[in-house]
């Protein structure tokens, strides 16, 4: 399937998402809304992306989701990370995101209102623990009493735990430095971290300068996911708007 062609798919799992419930409920018809006249009864759609989110971020340059819901506003809003993002989701400013597979892990357990609409699966080498091209820091054992960079709460965050778990060691082994992306990237180029978890496109642009190697990346490890994100709450506000314009 060609990346459009997975934007098209994504945006009919939206919009069946957020107007499952756009049908007429009269016992005495069976008569259901088309899909584009169910698109008409979206009136915002804030979806919320980071510099990862690809599919998105073609679908944004391509105005897809503007195709797909053209009475709609669509409104952007880039996040560091998926963290962000979910807190964002949680109290209703954005409507859908795309995340890693730790974010909702996270979310779940703080009973923050959130639903699957798709997934992806990451590429093996997306993410990876990055050192020092001249440190002496050459098997995952090495990282023990090490400061390491990573994001609280995101995919990198597993990858660490998995990377300390490989090694037999416990996060009292090492120093972990709990930063988003543009930080961790800037602690690491002056050496103020000795290691650094990261996902594409900050781990490829770390590596382009050619001051790095890989410790450990994602194919060491089962494969995992990345999701499309909704937040109920919002959706069901959505769902009630179009039952009611369709009773009028």
């Amino acid at each position: 399937m060609t990346l459009l062609a997975k934007i098209s798919v994504l945006s009919l799992l939206i919009s069946a998402f957020l107007l499952s419930g756009c049908q007429k409920t009269e016992p005495q018809s069976t008569e259901k809304v088309t899909s584009a006249e169910e698109n008409t009864a979206v009136k915002t759609l804030s979806i919320g992306f980071q510099k990862s989110s690809l599919n998105l971020l073609v679908a944004r340059q391509q105005q897809l989701f503007e195709q797909a819901f053209p009475n709609a506003k669509i409104e952007w809003r880039e996040f560091p990370a998926g963290p962000q993002m979910l807190e964002a989701l949680a109290v209703g400013a954005i409507d859908f995101g795309y995340v890693g597979n730790t974010p909702p892990i996270f979310a779940q357990a703080a009973a923050k209102p959130l639903s699957y609409v798709a997934y992806e699966v990451v590429a093996p080498t997306g993410q990876a623990v990055l050192v020092h091209a001249n440190d002496k820091i050459n098997t995952l054992q090495d990282l023990k009493g090490k400061r390491v960079a990573v994001q609280k709460g995101s995919s990198a965050h597993e990858l660490l735990a998995k990377t300390l778990q490989k090694a037999g060691l416990s996060w009292q082994d090492i120093q972990p430095i709990w930063l988003p992306p543009a930080d961790a990237r800037a602690a690491f180029d002056k050496q103020a971290v000795d290691a650094w978890a990261i996902w594409e496109p900050y781990l490829g642009t770390a590596e382009l300068q050619g001051h790095t190697k890989t410790l450990v990346d994602g194919s060491a490890f089962p494969t995992t996911y990345s999701f499309y994100i909704g937040n109920l709450t919002s959706f069901k506000s959505i769902q009630i708007q179009c039952r009611n314009s369709l009773t009028v």
